[in-house]
């Protein structure tokens, strides 16, 4: 059985608490030192993980809370132009994609507030491995911790045996790995929706049926609009469906309406989706250039505009239905 639990215990384990199907990062093919000063951490890599044949890669940061962060490494036992192919081609194909050998290597976590990795553990209810997780560094009351996978057997038995050394080598980590980062002072994270505020939104797009709509006849048609980014393929998004639909439902009597943005352009799978959960809410297809252009993190991100389209300030990233209607409700207490 292919073992992962420890690298992603924040995509996985942290996701399916907080419903957050994270759309992109700061992905790099690691070719040298590499910073993360909002982090507080230099990454020096050992001479294992440079010059390699695969493609290892170094994907974040990725923020699941105000608390926890973690950056990956992964190792593809793939030529570059393979990976580069791939990773151009969208979602879908990546999930069904056959012989991806692809395997995590390590984590970086950084935990606040004096959180240890055990109190992490017990916070999610998820078992770990204390043999694969070390404390690596300090920054004040910031905590790191370097989480090692163990050799995926699945791989190594499938994958291209001219891979397999580097990727053993790479794998065994150990003291230098751990010795390879130095920690400073972390730099205050900018805000990427700061910009946002009072903004104007606008796309054209189309329907599932393929009719043209734009987004100024859309948020026309409502005092508040609840936008909510989603994808086919993002198991958070389609878990919220049913409880935005009676959200829509309760709030059409205040002159409200949720709208759903789909962000991958599978209409067939969004159809099918819209059936089974009995949407009735407008569903469009998301402009890629919109997409493309609005600093989201995740899938699935719901916020708020008004008739005019203007950004309303409220911006909400992962599944967090119970929090979708108080926000609605105080933003049309302050506009009155």
């Amino acid at each position: 059985m292919r073992r992962s639990i420890l690298l992603f215990l924040l995509l996985i384990l942290f996701l399916s608490c907080c419903g957050v199907s994270f759309a992109s990062t700061d992905t790099i093919i690691l070719t040298g030192p590499v910073d993360y000063p909002f982090l507080g951490f230099r990454f020096d890599p050992p001479e294992a993980y440079l010059n390699t044949k695969g493609i290892v890669t170094l994907a974040g940061p990725y923020e699941t809370n105000d608390i926890v962060r973690d950056v990956i490494c992964t190792y593809y036992a793939m030529p570059e132009d393979r990976y580069d192919r791939l990773f151009n081609s969208g979602h879908k194909s990546l999930l069904e994609e056959k012989d991806l050998w692809s395997t995590s290597i390590f984590a970086v976590v950084s935990m606040d507030r004096g959180m240890t990795f055990r109190e992490f553990c017990t916070y999610t209810g998820q078992p770990y491995d204390e043999q694969y997780v070390r404390e690596i560094g300090k920054n004040g009351d910031t905590t790191y911790y370097l989480l090692m996978e163990a050799l995926n057997r699945d791989l190594m038995e499938d994958m291209d045996p001219s891979y397999l050394d580097e990727y053993v080598a790479m794998a065994a980590g150990g003291d230098d790995l751990a010795a390879s980062f130095t920690f400073c002072e972390p730099e205050e994270t900018p805000d990427p929706y700061a910009g946002l505020v009072d903004s104007r939104i606008e796309f054209t797009s189309a329907d599932l049926d393929g009719n043209p709509v734009s987004s100024a006849e859309l948020f026309g048609q409502n005092e508040i609009t609840v936008l909510n980014i989603w994808a086919t393929w993002c198991g958070p998004c389609i878990s919220e469906l049913p409880d935005l639909q009676a959200i829509h439902t309760r709030i059409a009597e205040k002159d409200c309406s949720v709208l759903g943005l789909l962000g991958d352009n599978d209409v067939d799978a969004a159809r099918s989706l819209i059936k089974e959960n009995g949407i009735t809410y407008p569903v469009v297809i998301g402009s890629q250039e919109f997409i493309a252009s609005f600093p989201f993190e995740g899938y699935p991100t719901t916020f708020y505009v008004d008739r005019n389209g203007v950004f309303l300030g409220t911006l909400l990233t992962g599944v967090q239905t119970s929090r979708y209607e108080p926000a609605l409700n105080d933003l049309l207490s302050a506009a009155k």
